[in-house]
């Protein structure tokens, strides 16, 4: 993604400039903008990067080979000359970012962004994203700086390459033979994990760096191999006009680069139109890196180089191509985000020129002007300085939660409207055959040092409060077990459940709940495992699943029959571990379609979704009343709803959304009782 200084004054060997590369560029990027965009029109287009890795391989390994074997490779040299290209552009498009997302971002969104600015500016995004995966995060097109994992990809391949290339240069390896081994390394490593784990094999290096191992052997054959190409190409000349009976005009040896040339853009475009998203890489990401390949190897004389790509349109768009790509995506982004909704093609269309705008801006008046000034010493120390300003401030926005004080008004809206929010529920544990009932067991973290061990009992509101206790695990060295039975009672307050209703009357809930009998098989499983402490919660409010159900049956029970029940039932649980039981969580009338009025022209006058609070608690009174009334020793009750109620209850909390759906907290909304939470633990 990068395009190289090619005329500075250096001790550094340099490869002749080519426009036909510039223009190449020009197609990546526009296929990845044009992706990005319009994702149903141009499905393949994010294959643009892969061309960029074949891109930026071969001109830093030319560099590298060259310099070395004329004993002029300097690592300060080279690493200053990646500061100068890479940061100013990568600084301002950051910094806009951080100072943008200030006034339209809500806490919980700017917190994310502060950590993908950490990672942008230590160009370790494709880790932060690699690790994001499974917890639940918001979705890809409202991450303004989704797109940087590439360029920290390639700045670790900055990073190792030229090191591993000095130590066998200097140990006198074979450089080919070294190419060679590390490309099938890597592209085999690709190759073997991607149907196991797609994600990890699209954000790491290891199954990445083939791409730009590509580049470098052909860096490496074009560096000693040239005589052998144009003989290569000569006799191609002379087999196909025998073949075909033609006769030549011109200069001998111009076939082979022009069926090179016409391949090359024939498997590029076929990889733009085709390539999947799903198994990405793979062996599909051999077409645009081999198509990459043809055409470099070419050269400048091929025809679709001379012709399409040594245009000057598509030459002036590879020159922008690094501010172009650093800007599009945060610009769709973030209408994604302040609209609500994907903007219509208009506006995506607007974001698209504007980028361009920032991106010819941003090369005439940062990039010429600082890669040429003579105190380039100076200048790279200024911008080491201030990349890590930017990334404190990334930090900071961390670290303070999104800085909640910010006032981002937010206000309910049209659903079909709606912001993307991924569910978290715990759709990757697995079936448990032994407990047939208990059907979703699994061990959600596991520390090889474990101070305790937290299983969390109950519907489907303990897969909704698992990012809260993850965070807590991991900080803490603990173990956390889920373990869901999904709309059904974590306590067994029906335990004659065949006396008390007659047959015709039992609803297809209490059968498929088991009856009662989910208690029991929780009670012997927690035996084998031995928890610390059991948290037991319930995504249904407590009074709707238990007090009202029992009005409708043939003996109705009095509240001294279910408060005997449940106690006798915490009295089981607290045979085999200290208890955390969650009263009920407020229930919305409606699914918490958020609108935030990010921009003072785009408001809408709606009020956010919101319940009565005495309506809340009279509606919880029945069970509200047994819980205060079971006084057990190794009980206790947390009330959830504190935080989140006052004359309402609130779906929005300081910027933050509380819930997923009307029913389920947002794993964001579950880390705001973490301090509570974990004193609770610690206590224990």
């Amino acid at each position: 993604m990068n395009n190289m200084p090619l005329n500075n004054p250096s001790h550094l060997t340099h490869p002749k400039y080519r426009a036909d590369i510039d223009g190449l560029r020009a197609v990546a990027i526009l296929s990845v903008v044009g992706f990005h965009a319009f994702p149903l029109w141009l499905k393949g287009g994010f294959v643009g990067v892969d061309v960029f890795f074949v891109i930026s391989g071969f001109l830093i390994s030319t560099i590298i080979i060259g310099s070395l074997e004329r004993n002029s490779f300097s690592f300060i040299e080279f690493y200053s000359r990646r500061i100068n290209r890479i940061f100013p552009a990568l600084l301002l498009v950051l910094f806009t970012c951080f100072i943008f997302g200030w006034f339209v971002l809500l806490a919980d969104e700017y917190k994310h962004l502060g950590k993908h600015i950490v990672g942008g500016a230590g160009f370790i995004s494709n880790y932060l994203l690699w690790y994001e995966n499974g917890y639940f995060d918001i979705t890809a097109d409202i991450k303004p700086l989704l797109h940087l994992w590439s360029l920290g990809i390639e700045e670790q391949f900055y990073i190792v390459w030229p090191v591993l290339l000095w130590v066998a240069w200097k140990k006198r390896f074979n450089l080919l033979m070294v190419l060679i081994a590390v490309t099938l390394i890597s592209f085999s490593l690709n190759i073997s994990s991607v149907a196991d784990d797609a994600v990890a094999t699209f954000y790491s290096p290891l199954t990445r760096f083939w791409e730009l191992f590509l580049g470098s052997f052909l860096a490496y054959i074009t560096l000693h191999k040239q005589n052998v190409f144009n003989g290569l190409a000569c006799r191609f000349d002379e087999w196909v006009t025998k073949i075909f009976r033609t006769q030549t005009s011109g200069e001998k040896g111009n076939i082979l680069p022009n069926t090179q040339s016409i391949l090359g853009a024939v498997l590029i475009i076929i990889s733009v139109i085709f390539t999947p998203k799903d198994n990405f890489p793979g062996w599909w990401a051999v077409l645009p890196t081999l198509g990459t390949m043809l055409i470099i190897s070419a050269g400048a004389q091929g025809w679709v180089n001379r012709v399409v790509l040594s245009n000057g349109v598509l030459v002036w768009f590879g020159l922008v191509s690094f501010p172009l790509y650093l800007w599009h995506w945060p610009l769709l982004s973030f209408s994604r985000i302040v609209y609500g909704e994907i903007p219509d093609s208009t506006i995506r269309i607007a974001m698209v020129f504007i980028s361009i705008l920032l991106a010819w801006l941003t090369y005439s008046l940062i990039e010429k002007p600082l890669r040429f000034r003579k105190d380039s010493k100076v200048i790279v120390i200024i911008l080491l300085v201030l990349m890590s300003i930017v990334g404190c401030l990334g930090y900071s926005a961390y670290e303070s939660d999104g800085f909640e004080q910010r006032n981002v008004e937010l206000e309910n809206f049209n659903p079909d409207r709606n912001i993307i929010i991924q569910s978290n529920q715990p759709s990757s544990c697995s079936n448990e055959k032994k407990y047939a009932l208990v059907n979703k067991f699994c061990t959600k973290y596991a520390s090889e040092n474990a101070q305790k061990t937290i299983v969390l009992y109950g519907d489907s509101s303990s897969g909704a409060w698992v990012s809260v206790f993850l965070g807590i695990a991991k900080s803490n060295e603990y173990t956390v077990i889920l373990v869901t039975m999904p709309a059904c009672s974590p306590l067994n307050i029906k335990p004659d459940f065949k006396d008390l209703v007659s047959g015709d009357l039992a609803s297809d809930d209490s059968k498929y709940c088991g009856q009662g009998k989910i208690q029991g098989q929780a009670i012997e499983l927690f035996k084998t495992i031995k928890p610390d402490m059991i948290v037991v919660m319930a995504a249904w409010n407590w009074n709707k699943i238990q007090c009202e159900h029992d009005e409708k049956t043939v003996l109705k029970r009095s509240n001294r029959t279910l408060d005997r029940n449940i106690r006798n039932n915490v009295k089981e649980f607290e045979k085999i571990s200290k208890l955390v039981i969650f009263r009920s969580w407020p229930l919305l009338t409606q699914e918490p379609n958020y609108k935030i009025s990010r921009i003072p022209l785009l408001k809408i006058d709606h009020e956010m979704t919101t319940v009565d609070a005495n309506e809340f608690i009279n509606d919880n009174k029945c069970m509200n009343d047994i819980f205060d009334g079971v006084t057990v020793k190794n009980t206790l009750f947390f009330n959830p709803a504190k935080k989140v109620c006052s004359e309402k209850c609130v779906s929005i909390l300081n910027g933050t959304r509380m819930y997923i759906d009307a029913y389920h907290i947002s794993p964001h909304g579950s880390m705001k009782f973490r301090s509570e939470l974990e004193k609770i633990i610690e206590s224990n």
